[in-house]
């Protein structure tokens, strides 16, 4: 019984504690010409996740670059869609599909060109760096 107790204890300590293997929240990044970084953290049960996204280098005027925020809800166990208030008349939506242990993701966007420009955008593969 002693050896049970003691095999479920290191089991909960590598898989990183309780409920965090599954949980979407994080800081969520990939490199390239353009790097993108979601930052993803629970609100109130009843009122879904924050994101923030930015991609590429916002504030620097020889290259692409900006940032999003907004509100997102469940869509499916492992898709979230956040959805910004409208900026000139688009409305930018941003998905995020995780895998099934929630530390890699892929970022999809829609409509989302006002918030960084024609050259980067909120898409492409993400892996967990931060909890």
């Amino acid at each position: 019984m002693r050896l049970r107790l003691t095999l479920a204890a290191v089991a909960l300590v590598v898989a990183g504690g309780p409920g965090w293997a599954a949980s979407p929240e994080g800081v969520f990044r990939h490199g390239g010409a353009y790097p993108l970084s979601a930052t993803v953290f629970a609100l109130d049960s009843a009122e879904g996740y924050a994101g923030r996204f930015t991609t590429g280098f916002p504030g620097d005027p020889n290259h692409c670059g900006g940032s999003f925020s907004a509100t997102g809800r469940k869509q499916t166990e492992n898709r979230i869609i956040f959805i910004g208030a409208p900026e000139n008349g688009n409305s930018c939506h941003v998905t995020m599909i995780y895998n099934a242990q929630f530390n890699r993701a892929q970022i999809d966007e829609e409509g989302c060109g006002d918030f960084h420009g024609a050259s980067c955008e909120f898409s492409g593969a993400v892996q967990r760096t931060e909890r």
